[in-house]
């Protein structure tokens, strides 16, 4: 924030004053900058570094018994007051660490990001070599998506601590995040090296291995898990969907069980749910699997606190905000940039991830998945935080295509196929006029039945675990896609899911001359793509494109009593 150099100084005095040399060091270095020779500001951070040298000395941290309440209240979830005591200890006890730390730690759980790494900040300030909180601004760096900080962090704390299994378990997730499969992989491994027994990271390696196609590794390492946990309800779902079960599977016989004991909880017992329908539906009691789908969708919408309305409020929203966006198209020209971004969007299920693996077959292409930064600039334009205008896109626009061509491995074309981009499609136009929008289409009943038959690591599909409103927002989605193509309709391509499977050369073919690439015949073969697939489709991209999965809904058509004849009109 650029104050006046008076206003500047007297709050950073205060700072210090506080006890907040971070913080205030910060300021007096952003003053030097603009007034390299302000001798208040250069007395100012002497008095910091001399403050710091002396209050480090004195180690000055609160009684055990203060700190042991802090750790119970942290620990048993009340954050509020946690929030309070750590505030009171903080001001009482300002060079404590550990007080700094616990406190970012409580403001992380309850999503104030940047506040907490502020907090980090200041105990790492004061206590250079602390590992722990090097690691805890990772997590809170990698809550607001900013990956490649997070990596950098945990790095530093497994400098500080070469034995940190916690530290290589967040740097695994990091890697992982940004499709460095094979160092997250190692990462993983070095964890469990230090800590054998650390039987969330074997959940973590056996995703990182699943999305390599490793099957059979992925399988051992989750029935690893297990062995050390048996109700480990997660490890359960992520193991069901790798596995082929008979009526008389050890597996299903110990879920089953699992499911009939009290000791769950919402969340284990939605896990176990959905790991009983893919059992049940294995061997053919579709009855018995859809009711257990039923009461595991139940659960997790119950978790999520969802309600379609915020949706219909949202896309209201889009509409609203869709002329300022236009206004800004056609502002930014396409520029010499050899980066093009390529988005592969629709709704969820409709076979994104599928058209991806086809494109990044081509030795042009680099699939990059699925990413939210356009999701994240897209919502803050849209909920008001930020103002739209030509400076602030193009700002997005420099940081977007910084970040991709940082993934694009060398090559000229970068996919991002996050599917609910379908949103933001005025903003894309609006940035990159260069860019390809590749819109995927599938069957209305297949896409539903397909979103609500899956359990979402992403937060943000809570309108999946009911019926009437996966309805409700495919109609959304239908309505919108159809406000967008009035403005945008010559800068998308539409590529239908069914057509693909059943004329699949033609259609491949004619989607990479859209994309004004030379024919490749690896392309043909998607299955044999060994990139890493993140998304829920990462089973089925293995295989080969085949035709009737449009179909797979039908065995549940007794039990949906006319759930999605609207979307059949």
């Amino acid at each position: 924030m650029d104050l006046k150099l008076n206003q500047a100084l007297r709050l950073a005095q205060k700072k210090l004053k506080d006890g907040s040399l971070y913080a205030a060091k910060c300021m007096y270095k952003d003053i030097l900058k603009r007034f390299p020779k302000n001798k208040k500001a250069i007395e100012g951070l002497k008095l910091v570094y001399l403050k710091k040298i002396s209050e480090t000395k004195t180690n000055k941290n609160p009684p055990a018994n203060d700190l042991q309440i802090l750790i119970d209240l942290y620990g048993k979830g009340s954050f509020e007051k946690a929030l309070e005591k750590t505030e009171f200890l903080s001001k009482k006890f300002p060079q404590s660490p550990v007080v700094l730390n616990i406190h970012g730690a409580v403001l992380q759980s309850m999503k104030r990001f940047d506040r907490s790494i502020d907090v980090f900040k200041e105990a790492i300030f004061i206590k250079p070599d602390f590992a722990e909180a090097y690691n805890n601004m990772g997590l809170s760096l990698t809550s607001q998506y900013k990956i490649i900080e997070a990596e950098e962090v945990f790095k530093k704390a497994l400098a500080v601590n070469p034995d940190f299994a916690e530290a290589y378990n967040n740097m695994g997730i990091v890697l992982k995040e940004q499709g460095k499969m094979k160092e997250a992989t190692d990462a993983y491994r070095k964890a469990l090296f230090i800590k054998p027994d650390f039987v969330s990271v074997f959940k973590n390696l056996g995703l990182a291995l699943t999305e390599q196609g490793k099957i059979e590794e992925a399988k051992e390492v989750y029935k690893k898990a297990l062995s050390i946990k048996p109700d480990f309800a997660e490890v359960h779902r992520y193991l069901s969907a790798l596995t082929n079960y008979k009526a008389d599977d050890p597996q299903y016989i110990q879920v089953k069980k699992l499911y009939g004991t009290k000791e769950l909880n919402d969340k284990e017992r939605c896990n176990i749910s959905f790991a009983l329908f893919k059992m049940c539906e294995d061997f053919g009691e579709f009855s018995n699997a859809f009711d257990f789908l039923m009461k595991g969708n139940a659960l997790r919408k119950k978790l999520l606190k969802y309600s379609i309305q915020k949706d219909k409020n949202f896309f209201l929203q889009l509409k609203k905000e869709q002329p300022k966006l236009l206004a800004n198209s056609g502002k930014l020209k396409k520029s010499c940039n050899t980066i093009i971004p390529v988005f592969i969007l629709g709704m969820p299920r409709s076979g994104t991830t599928l058209v991806e693996q086809i494109i990044s077959s081509h030795s042009q292409v680099t699939g990059a998945g699925e990413l939210n930064y356009v999701k994240q600039f897209g919502t803050k334009l849209v909920d008001g935080s930020s103002l739209i205008s030509p400076s602030l896109i193009s700002e997005f626009r420099e940081q977007y295509l910084k970040e991709i061509k940082r993934l694009s491995n060398g090559v000229s074309i970068v996919t991002d196929k996050m599917p609910q981009n379908f949103l933001f499609i005025p903003l894309i136009c609006a940035a990159f006029p260069e860019s390809k929008i590749i819109h995927v289409q599938r069957n209305p009943v297949a896409t539903c039945w397909s979103n609500y038959t899956q359990y979402f690591v992403n937060n943000d599909l809570g309108y999946s675990y009911d019926l009437i409103d996966v309805v409700e927002y495919f109609k959304l989605y239908k309505d919108l896609m159809k406000f967008w193509q009035i403005s945008y309709g010559d800068q998308i391509y539409n590529l239908e899911y069914e057509k693909l499977t059943v004329d699949q050369e033609n259609e491949t073919r004619s989607l990479i001359r859209y994309l004004e690439l030379d024919w490749e015949q690896a392309c043909l073969a998607p299955q044999d793509n060994k990139r890493g697939v993140k998304t829920a489709s990462k089973l089925q991209v293995r295989k080969k494109i085949y035709q009737g999965s449009s179909e797979t809904w039908r065995k549940y058509e007794l039990f949906l009593d006319g759930a999605f004849d609207s979307l059949q009109c």
